[in-house]
C-alpha cells in the first residue's frame, strides 16, 4: 500500500479516534473502522484483521478497569467464554479459508 496522503491519513485517524470513543462507551466502533480500512484500499480480510488488532488495547483497557465487577460476575457467566472462543475460532478459519 502506498503512503498515505494527508487526507487519506487524517479520515484514518479520525475514525481510530471515533472507534476508540464508541468502544468507551458501548462497543461497535469496528462498525466504523473495517469500512474506512476498506475505502483506504484494503482487502476485507486484511481491513478485519487490522481493525481487530487496533481495538485489542481498549478491550484490555475495560478489562482492567471492569476487573472488580468481573471477579463478582456469577460462575455461570463463564461459560459464555466457550461459545465465544468456538465461535471467533470458527469465524477466523471461516475468513481466512473461504473466498
Amino acid at each position: 500500500m502506498p503512503a498515505l496522503d494527508l487526507l487519506h491519513a487524517s479520515v484514518a485517524f479520525a475514525a481510530a479516534f471515533l472507534a476508540g470513543l464508541i468502544n468507551s462507551v458501548a462497543g461497535g466502533g469496528t462498525l466504523l473502522t473495517f469500512p474506512t480500512l476498506i475505502w483506504l484500499g484494503l482487502n476485507s480480510v486484511t481491513a478485519n484483521a487490522t481493525s481487530t488488532v487496533a481495538v485489542w488495547p481498549g478491550t484490555l483497557a475495560s478489562c482492567w478497569g471492569y476487573r472488580r465487577e468481573l471477579r463478582t460476575a456469577e460462575g455461570r457467566l463463564l461459560w459464555l467464554l466457550v461459545p465465544s472462543v468456538i465461535g471467533g475460532l470458527a469465524g477466523a478459519w471461516l475468513l481466512r479459508f473461504t473466498p
